[in-house]
């Protein structure tokens, strides 16, 4: 009975130890955004933890490989944005106009790998359109109110 005790014990630990295993190494191995010239607003996180405070304020616009979803989303002024790049390609989130982009900067988020996301908190009161610099023809509208 001793001995069928102490296997179970053990294969209790390893298995413990195993998803703590897989846990650290799914946070540490999480891809970055690319990005060599961020925006003061932007940060790179793809697998950041977020209160349930926060999460009222943070809107998420999609790019996937057939363009943005959802084409429009509103933003409280002070919230944030997070893009998460759910395509199989790297795409360029900034705002309108093509190339210049100088709408508003602070959606200026830059390149974004495929899996990764980028999120910025926007302060500046209007409507803007935005796109992906790698193909302009992929755009979306942000209202911050």
């Amino acid at each position: 009975m001793r001995r069928s005790t102490a296997i179970a014990t053990i294969v209790i630990i390893a298995i413990v130890l195993a998803i703590i295993t897989l846990f650290v190494a799914t946070r540490e191995t999480a891809t970055p955004a690319i990005s060599p010239n961020p925006s003061p607003n932007a940060t790179a996180n793809p697998s950041a933890s977020v209160s349930s405070s926060a999460l009222a304020s943070t809107t998420v616009l999609s790019y996937t490989d057939s363009g943005f979803s959802p084409a429009s989303v509103t933003v409280a002024a002070g919230g944030q944005l997070t893009v998460k790049n759910t395509s199989s390609k790297p795409m360029q989130f900034n705002s309108d106009p093509h190339p210049v982009h100088t709408d508003d900067p602070e959606l200026n988020l830059g390149p974004i790998a495929p899996g990764a996301s980028a999120t910025a908190t926007l302060t500046k009161k209007g409507t803007f359109g935005v796109h992906n610099h790698l193909d302009p023809t992929q755009k979306a509208t942000v209202t911050i109110k």
